[in-house]
This record gives structure tokens, sequence and C-alpha cells, in this order.
């Protein structure tokens, strides 16, 4: 199964999430989104940590929502990591 969704459409973000939560599932790895209203720049972080069959370790703090979630979709592609596979 292939991504399905061109970047950098907004509104498709929701629509990768559950992409991202089989990814997650199939490489015993995790997905966190964070908030951070104390920093004054860099707020959103994207953490993706996917140890198998790999280490794959991504991170990316940015001001912009849609930057940040391309990223980690643009980083797990570049990667051959696929959705269920």
């Amino acid at each position: 199964m292939q991504w399905g969704v061109t970047l950098p459409k907004a509104g498709a973000w929701m629509d990768l999430l559950p992409l991202i939560e089989r990814v997650c599932e199939a490489k015993g790895g995790y997905f966190i989104f964070k908030i951070d209203g104390a920093r004054p720049s860099g707020r959103y972080t994207f953490t993706v940590n996917l140890p198998y069959p790999a280490d794959v370790v991504l991170r990316k703090d940015t001001d912009n929502f849609d930057e940040g979630f391309a990223y980690v979709v643009r980083e797990l592609r570049s990667t051959g990591i696929r959705p269920g596979g």
C-alpha cells in the first residue's frame, strides 16, 4: 500500500494518521506530535521512532504544522517504509 496523499494538501494530514499508525504497529515504533506553548519558536515537535528493521529516528521542531507533517511523510518515503509493509 502506498501513502496515497499528495503533499502538502492541508486536511490530508488526518487521512495520514491511520497510515502512520499502521507503520508504527508493523515496525514496533511510535509517532509523537507535541505542541509546546512555552517555546518561543519550534513549538510543534514531530517525532518518529521505528526500531525495526533498522533504526529510523525522525524529529522535526517547527512553527509550521504542515512543514512538520510533510517532513515526516517525506522521510518515511525516502527510507522505503510503507504502511502495512
